[in-house]
């Protein structure tokens, strides 16, 4: 409910893959005889909820969607204008990397990913196979941008110029982290 009240839609830990707002943990614990006792939000916005079996069921009013459905309509639109017509490699293969790619309504060119398991698969629905990030980077022909769909962009933005990465290097929300100037 936080991250919808406020139109936020990043993620608030990486190994989640859903987000839950209380409506629908309130549901669920009433469905299997837990009911509602109380929550907080903290201060990265991750919400914490307490159930006890047999509780009283609580109501929880419906979100109101408007903040941030208008935050979705505004990044789609930002990183569509950004990415149009280029090719592009996605670093980072995993759910952040999926949610990019529908977000624009477009599959990278070349998926990488530093995990060596995840080399050579591919994720569903995608036509490409992952690549590791030397091959990745080989594939530059001076018009490429390189796109960190992952929250560990310390740790991924030396191993990209380690692989010899000489190209625009974004985040997903669009905001650039390195310049193909700026790069030695």
């Amino acid at each position: 409910d936080h991250h919808v009240a406020h139109g936020s839609i990043a993620p608030f830990h990486i190994e989640h893959v859903h987000v839950f707002a209380l409506r629908s943990l309130v549901w669920l614990a009433r469905r299997h005889g837990w009911g509602f006792k109380h929550s907080a939000v903290t201060s990265s916005g991750n919400l914490i909820a307490a159930f006890s079996r047999g509780a009283r069921p609580a109501e929880i009013p419906a979100p109101h969607l408007q903040g941030l459905q208008a935050a979705v309509a505004q990044r789609r639109a930002h990183l569509q204008k950004l990415l149009a017509g280029r090719h592009m490699i996605f670093w980072g293969a995993g759910t952040a990397g999926i949610v990019l790619a529908k977000t624009i309504d477009r599959e990278p060119d070349i998926w990488t990913d530093g995990n060596p398991n995840k080399i050579g698969k591919r994720f569903v629905g995608s036509t490409r196979h992952i690549v590791s990030p030397e091959v990745a980077i080989a594939q530059d022909h001076g018009d490429m941008i390189l796109v960190v769909t992952s929250s560990f962009v310390a740790e991924i933005l030396p191993r990209i110029q380690q692989c010899g990465w000489r190209g625009d290097v974004y985040d997903m929300e669009g905001k650039r982290l390195l310049a193909r100037h700026e790069q030695a």
